[in-house]
């Protein structure tokens, strides 16, 4: 029985640290004066991420007169992803931006009705794609590029994290469990 429980943990724990399915990275992010609340789902490669690794996303934008929510493919589909250089890039646990790589262009972009129209947008930037002012990060919930939201951004920096499924914490206690009755 102490031997099944040990098993039973190790594979436990080693499920919760490798993942071969979609990983799901979240984050509430200030923008200038106003806020995106993301949720971007990824089909869990590790390393640089290119457009078609992006399977999903959910990210409301707002300032203090409007918001809008662009959604991916899995939420009901009114927006589009770009991805161009190679600056953006998921871990296990990160999703992350190179904003200071030198690449002159290099973006991750999440607009509605699709990318490079006039409409709402979230974007991650090294050259200043859309508002010309250099390495960024960019929101702008209205339409027609009438107020863009901008804070300068520096770095490789995350710009959203993994939050565990509560069954994966569940799996990770129970294997937790199986080696603590072992070593007694």
């Amino acid at each position: 029985m102490k031997r099944l429980l040990l098993w039973s943990g190790m594979i436990s724990c080693l499920s919760c640290s490798i993942s071969f399915a979609a990983i799901t990275y979240t984050a509430t992010r200030a923008v200038g004066t106003g806020i995106a609340n993301i949720s971007i789902t990824t089909d869990g490669t590790i390393g640089v991420i290119a457009t078609a690794n992006i399977i999903g996303w959910n990210i409301a934008i707002s300032d203090s007169t409007d918001a809008f929510t662009l959604l991916g493919p899995i939420s009901g589909g009114n927006s589009g992803v770009r991805v161009t250089g190679s600056d953006l890039t998921a871990s296990a646990t990160d999703l992350r931006f190179n904003f200071d790589s030198g690449s002159f262009v290099s973006y991750l972009t999440i607009q509605s009705p699709d990318v490079g129209t006039d409409g709402h947008f979230y974007a991650v930037q090294t050259n200043g794609n859309f508002d010309g002012n250099g390495p960024a990060e960019v929101i702008d919930p209205r339409t027609h590029f009438d107020t863009i939201d901008r804070s300068p951004r520096s770095g490789n920096m995350v710009i959203a994290s993994v939050v565990p499924e509560p069954s994966s914490l569940a799996l990770c206690m129970l294997g937790a469990l199986g080696v603590w009755i072992r070593r007694r």
